[in-house]
């Protein structure tokens, strides 16, 4: 891998090369999702054709690591698409749902049918141009793929992660918080705009059920997630107690958090 991409950066291998990550972004959600031993093997060793991923390589290894330590929205459990070719995709889904109703004995029943509309997800393409002195490049002492992997990685996280998260949709993804729709917010009057444990509980509920029970998460940024951390009871003890077990995340009300 190194001797590859320091051929890439003097220029010797034409036209660059092209990583996919896709394998390893799909080992990083096993990982998480709890996947071990002969059961990871079997995810991530394989053929494409044969709906596995081939075994992911170091330099993609460290490129995702990063890339997940400096975009929040990358360790969601949002479902990821891939594309290879980057077309525009479009995806039905369900804009209402069918009722259902009592009928008496010889009574017809009324239509009511679910109605379906579409979702087109338009790909957009993210880079940066990274200058390399030949010193640099040269000198064998220097792990020129772990500062490659790290400088690119935090670049491309970042731009993307702020598109993630708020993008407008116009000429960019749509951000999470762009598309989703008002919960409950700080209580009002005197206290307005101070963030209540009661109002994180409402905020719970005020999603609906089927989400909630799909891998629902907190997705906090950090002054969001310090102002939670100082909500204390009558006897002054803080309310959120993050997890003190390595490798285990976060949890307010048993959820997950998730700081960007």
């Amino acid at each position: 891998e190194a001797t590859l991409i320091r051929s890439i950066l003097r220029g010797e291998v034409r036209g660059g090369h092209e990583f996919d990550f896709s394998a390893v972004a799909a080992e990083k959600r096993a990982i998480r999702g709890g996947a071990r031993g002969a059961e990871f093997r079997d995810l991530t060793v394989g053929t494409t054709t044969a709906g596995g991923h081939t075994v992911p390589t170091g330099f993609m290894r460290q490129l995702y690591d990063f890339l997940e330590i400096f975009s929040g929205m990358r360790r969601t459990n949002a479902t990821i698409i891939t594309t290879a070719s980057g077309e525009v995709m479009d995806f039905p889904k369900v804009t209402a749902h069918g009722t259902a109703a009592i009928v008496g004995e010889g009574t017809a029943l009324a239509e009511a049918d679910a109605a379906f509309g579409k979702l087109t997800m338009t790909p957009y393409k993210y880079g940066q141009l990274l200058q390399i002195s030949r010193e640099l490049l040269e000198d064998s002492a220097v792990d020129i793929t772990g500062f490659i992997a790290k400088d690119m990685a935090r670049a491309i996280a970042r731009v993307t992660d702020t598109a993630y998260v708020r993008g407008s949709g116009t000429n960019a993804p749509v951000g999470v918080v762009t598309a989703c729709g008002t919960g409950v917010g700080p209580t009002t009057g005197t206290n307005a705009g101070v963030v209540t444990m009661d109002n994180l509980i409402d905020l719970v509920y005020s999603v609906n059920e089927d989400y909630r029970n799909a891998g629902a998460q907190w997705l906090f940024r950090d002054a969001t997630a310090g102002t939670i951390r100082k909500l204390k009871d009558a006897d002054g003890q803080y309310l959120w107690q993050p997890s003190t077990q390595a490798g285990q995340p976060d949890r307010l009300l048993n959820y997950e958090v998730i700081n960007d």
